[in-house]
């Protein structure tokens, strides 16, 4: 959330400590969250398929740079730079809300197995 209010907030900005203070949110909302998510790639993967699954996932994450800066820009240029900054803060704050909403099916996931325990064969009564 702090990092799609700060990048919103970009658009609303106007001299350069607002600007600073921006920066210091959507920054400290990235410090917050850096390693998250390739964890979660981690724990979700099977562990000897875990570099394929990082491998895709930060690939994703690059095309969908490329996409955006590509997107963002012809937005902010052709329509406007509020529809831009009004598109992060809802998108920014729907992602974070819908990665919220799938917290427990990643707990549950991503949780350390519990171990299988088989009973003790019991020695023959001897009478």
């Amino acid at each position: 959330m702090l990092t799609a209010i700060g990048i919103a907030l970009t658009g609303v900005a106007h001299d350069v400590w607002s600007f600073a203070a921006t920066v210091v949110c959507w920054s400290t909302g990235e410090a917050m969250i850096g390693g998250v998510p390739g964890s979660i790639v981690a724990r979700l993967a099977p562990q000897d398929a875990r570099g394929r699954y990082q491998g895709s996932f930060q690939w994703t994450w690059g095309i969908a740079r490329f996409v955006a800066l590509a997107v963002g820009t012809a937005v902010y240029a052709d329509a406007s730079p509020s529809v831009v900054w009004w598109f992060t803060a809802i998108a920014g704050v729907g992602a974070a809300l819908g990665v919220g909403a799938l917290a427990p099916a990643i707990a549950h996931r991503t949780a350390t197995p519990e171990p299988v325990t088989t009973p003790e064969p019991t020695a023959p009564a001897v009478w």
